[in-house]
Parts: C-alpha cells; structure tokens; sequence
C-alpha cells in the first residue's frame, strides 16, 4: 500500500531515538521512493557502514520461516556467534518467540517497532539498549524483509559485555508505531499529511480504531508486566492491582483541585480510599475466592495494605507496581500516538 512520507518522517521525529537509532531511520526514509518503502534489492549497500555493522536483516515468508540473511560484524561479536541462516523467531528462547513473532507481523504488515532492552552485563551491571525494526518493501515472491538496528553504543569501548543470553529475553518495552498511508494516493482530494475521513466508511472506522486498541492494550500489558519483575506478577495479579489503585485514586481524580495539585505525582497513602474485596470481585468480574486468595499474597509481598477502609494499592511498595511517574509519562505518549496514528488514518473521534 502507499505510504506518507512526510508524515512518517514527521513520526520518526517524534519518537526521541537514541542517536544511533535516528541515524539508521534518517539513512532508511532516505531510500523511500516516492511514497513506496525501500526496495529491498540491494538497501543494505545504501546503509553507511557505521550503521551496517549494527543491523540484522530478517526475510519473513508468509509460508513458513523467518531466516536472518544479513548480521552486522558488531551484532556478531556482541553475540558471539554467527546468526547468519538461522531463523530470527527460533533463535528466541521459548518463552519469548510469540512476543517475537508478534513484532514481525506488525513490522511486514507496516510497522516501526522500537524495544528497549535491559542487558545484564558479566559484572553485573546493566545496560539499556534500543533496537529499532523497519519494514522494506515487499518483493513480487510475496518475500518481506525485515531490518532491525541495535543501537548498542553504550557497549562500544566497553571491557565488559553481556551474559550470553542477555539478547535473547523479552524486552522492557516494546512500541509498535504503524507507517502513516497516504491518503493523497488513497483518497483524492485529501491534502499531504492527513487522510480525507469523510472517505472511509464506518466499517473501516471500526476496524482501525479496534486495531488501535488491541495496539495500545498489547503495548501497556507489556509495559506493566516489565515494570517490576522482581514481584513476579502475572496479569490477573496486575489486574487486580491495577483495580485497586484506580479505585484508591478516583476521589481526587474527580476533584479538581486535588488532580491539579498531585499532577505529575503519586498520591500518598493517607489520601487513597480503600476497597473491599467484593468491589474488587465486581469489578475485575474475577470470582471472589480468587480475589481473596491472590489478595492475601498480596498483603504479604508489601504490594497491598490493609485497613479499616478496605485495600489500598500502597505507593511506598517495593516493587512500585503502579507507582511509578515514567510509566505514566510512556502510558500518555502510547494513548497520544494512538490518536495521531487515527488522526493519519483519517478516523476522527468525536
């Protein structure tokens, strides 16, 4: 399908990758052709190579099999071994080829996918690195390959390097951000950067917005479930805590002069209202029994508090489920991209 140029460099810019990142994406935009995303003959000569060393180049085929063709000399000796023939998702543990798989999906079906990843270094520090994937255009085979840059420039220099499978977990965060279309292209009449709304017709409305959502629900699950990894919470556990924070805080949400004031802040316990473990059943629609049982250990790991008033979702917990300002900050972007990407789409919401 036709792509938006200039809206897709307008959304790279948006992003705030890390150099390196913003390198290779500025070096792939300038391979477009027209409205149409790079050919895939030949693009990995067109890279520069400072940013060649750092890339992997993947070719999914819808029939079966995802095989690296291409790996960086740097991403080789990070990795310490040749990935070259071997199939991207399999090389994944398996715990973590459907996340995998999910990406690629995404990427070949006109996505930019960015990941930040948390490495654990020999020594035992840690090292944040971002990878960004980008779709090529695909081939008259119904081939489609996949580049995926690993701004590890942080490593570079470095004595010390990553545990053998530090690049095989799942990531901290992913982002799948969709290629703008171009609507001049798919909509005449329409000017350049925005589709003509009046042309799609509902039922296309609805896909796009459920598209949308499953995106943003997929993105904040992931978000959540590697925030506190040392709580070893699994989605009913962050369901139930997710619940019970939003019911501590809804009083001052609903007040605007207490919303103003903690506004880029997390409310202390004295001001959160607790909740009943029934409310909390009829809420998540989860049985009480389970409610019960998953609160208990809760209670004991620190996460919740009880009091007279019911449970709270304390925000002095040592894990910081829920507690955390950059998490809010991520979740308000993911909300606001899911707009702007509506908006490139030309779905309006009233």
């Amino acid at each position: 399908m036709p792509h938006n140029k200039e809206a897709t460099q307008q959304l790279l810019e948006s992003l705030g990758l890390a150099p390196g990142s913003q390198q290779f994406a500025d070096q792939w935009m300038s391979a477009w052709d027209g409205c149409a995303l790079p050919d895939d003959s030949g693009f990995d000569k067109t890279l520069s190579h400072d940013i060649r060393r750092f890339t992997i180049f993947s070719e999914y085929n819808p029939r079966g099999g995802i095989p690296i063709r291409f790996v960086g000399d740097e991403i080789t000796r990070l990795a310490r071994a040749d990935l070259t023939g071997l199939d991207y998702v399999d090389i994944a543990p398996p715990e973590a080829r459907g996340e995998r798989m999910r990406r690629v999906l995404a990427a070949v079906s006109g996505a930019i996918i960015r990941v930040t990843h948390q490495l654990t270094l020999k020594t035992g520090g840690e090292q944040f690195v971002e990878t960004v994937s980008v779709p090529l255009r695909e081939r008259e085979d119904g081939l489609a390959t996949l580049v995926c840059f690993m701004d590890v420039s942080g490593l570079m220099g470095q004595k010390d390097s990553p545990e053998p499978d530090a690049f095989a977990g799942v990531p901290d965060i992913t982002e799948i951000v969709p290629i703008p279309g171009d609507a001049t292209l798919a909509y005449p009449g329409a000017y350049p950067g925005q589709m003509a709304g009046k042309g799609l017709r509902r039922e296309e409305q609805v896909k796009m917005i459920s598209r949308a959502a499953d995106r943003l629900v997929l993105n904040i699950i992931m978000d959540a479930m590697m925030a506190s990894p040392l709580a070893g919470l699994d989605p009913v556990d962050y369901l139930i805590a997710i619940t019970v924070g939003s019911a501590n805080v809804s009083h001052i949400d609903n007040d605007a002069n207490l919303s103003r004031q903690f506004a880029g802040l997390i409310e202390p316990d004295s001001l959160r209202h607790g909740i009943s473990r029934a409310a909390i059943s009829r809420a998540t629609m989860l049985p009480l029994e389970t409610v019960r049982r998953r609160i208990n250990r809760l209670l004991e790991i620190g996460i919740f508090l009880e009091r007279d008033d019911g449970i709270i979702l304390s925000a002095g917990n040592k894990y910081k489920v829920d507690a955390r300002t950059d998490r809010m900050h991520a979740q308000a972007r993911l909300v606001e991209r899911m707009f702007r990407d509506l908006r490139a789409r030309g779905v309006t919401i009233a």
